[in-house]
């Protein structure tokens, strides 16, 4: 007995398949050349944290100079050459005070400098190196101080006007008023900043933006309490005059919500003071929160949010416009806003052992305010009084 095989069926399911499958090839073979921990990795360009790039210039220094790392005591330097060059671009420094004090120039600026400090140093004013600076000891830049990227090991102390092209990176740094932060700011143990500071990118375990000195005269006679109400009322009323006047208000309290774990606005909402909610909430239109309002779940909005004082929120806050944080408020979660985002005084955001995020457009941080993680400002961030 004969029998044939019809190859015509086959070759046309074949090629069915090979026409659904043919633009998928790539993506399979991508995945399969990748584990799971590389899949997960952060490319150094996209990384926005300084510590990887810390972490490489310190990896670089122990590789080439480890007792550069391990000593921290100033070292014995020949008086008449007191910079000690090392493999061409390491300068070992015995103290602050070799820095150069004029820019590189010519074929200089091409190569990477990397300078190091052991000793407690105080970089003179109008120092100016464009290269990168390590320390393992206290650090101190003095006003109009320049230079490309710094890591510290220690505290760092930045006075006004100081100038980092790039990164800087320390175990616990403080930041004095009138100054511009690189792209990216990172410490690892606490970030405290003055009033008067602009950022982009930070992080750290906690950020905390520190009160004003406090002066002697003034000749301003409102106290401080009465200026915070009067600000607080001012920015109210621009964000939210129109909407009380001409909008429809949907005024709720705890016992107008069942027992679901979510529920939806379509209308501008107004949640009255001294309510506890467990629930998750999503609105519409904007959304007015009085003081002493304890919310246990997230919170998403798709206009403006005001939150009045001593309100906490065990959840996420996700505002579609502007959001104000009046004061002494109290965010577990992240907060990402659209537009802008004001965090009045003693607000505290994150949690020490979970850190969280902060997103906008345009931050403003008050002082007295302390934040646990990241703080980004899509384009522009400050520290006010």
């Amino acid at each position: 007995m004969n029998y044939s095989l019809d190859i015509a069926p086959i070759f046309l399911v074949f090629s069915f398949v090979l026409i659904i499958l043919g633009p998928l090839v790539p993506a399979l073979l991508y995945l399969i050349s990748n584990t799971n921990q590389s899949a997960l990795e952060v490319p150094p360009n996209r990384d926005d944290n300084a510590r990887h790039f810390a972490d490489g210039l310190k990896t670089l220094i122990e590789k080439n100079f480890p007792d550069a790392i391990s000593c921290k005591d100033p070292i014995e330097i020949d008086a008449k050459n007191s910079r000690i060059t090392m493999k061409d671009h390491f300068i070992w420094l015995k103290s602050s005070d070799d820095f150069p004090k004029t820019p590189l120039t010519g074929a200089n600026t091409s190569e990477r400098r990397i300078a190091i400090l052991n000793s407690v140093a105080q970089i003179p004013p109008f120092t100016q190196w464009y290269g990168d600076a390590y320390s393992n000891n206290y650090l101190e830049l003095m006003e109009n101080t320049l230079l490309r990227t710094l890591r510290c090991d220690n505290k760092l102390l930045l006075h006004p006007n100081v100038t980092i092209l790039r990164w800087v990176d320390a175990h616990s740094m403080f930041v004095m008023g009138n100054n511009q932060l690189p792209p990216r700011t990172t410490a690892s143990h606490t970030l405290t900043l003055s009033t008067g500071v602009n950022f982009s990118r930070l992080y750290a375990p906690q950020i905390e933006i520190a009160p004003p000195p406090k002066t002697t005269q003034t000749t301003d006679t409102k106290n401080p309490a009465e200026k915070n109400m009067l600000t607080s009322k001012i920015l109210h009323d621009e964000m939210f005059a129109a909407p009380l006047e001409h909008s429809k208000w949907t005024h709720i309290t705890q016992n107008d919500l069942d027992q679901t774990a979510r529920h939806l606005f379509k209308e501008n909402l107004c949640i009255e003071s001294h309510q506890h909610i467990t629930a998750n909430l999503i609105c519409q239109g904007d959304l007015y929160i009085n003081e002493h309002v304890h919310i246990e779940g997230s919170i998403k909005v798709y206009g403006n949010l005001y939150i009045a004082p001593d309100v906490i929120i065990k959840g996420n806050v996700f505002c579609g416009e502007n959001a104000q944080f009046v004061k002494n408020i109290k965010v577990h979660g992240l907060i990402s806003c659209a537009s802008t985002l004001s965090i009045g005084p003693y607000c505290h955001i994150g949690l020490l052992n979970a850190p969280t995020s902060v997103c906008a457009d345009h931050i403003s941080l008050r002082s007295g305010s302390i934040i646990h993680g990241q703080v980004f400002s899509r384009n522009h961030g400050q520290t006010d009084e």
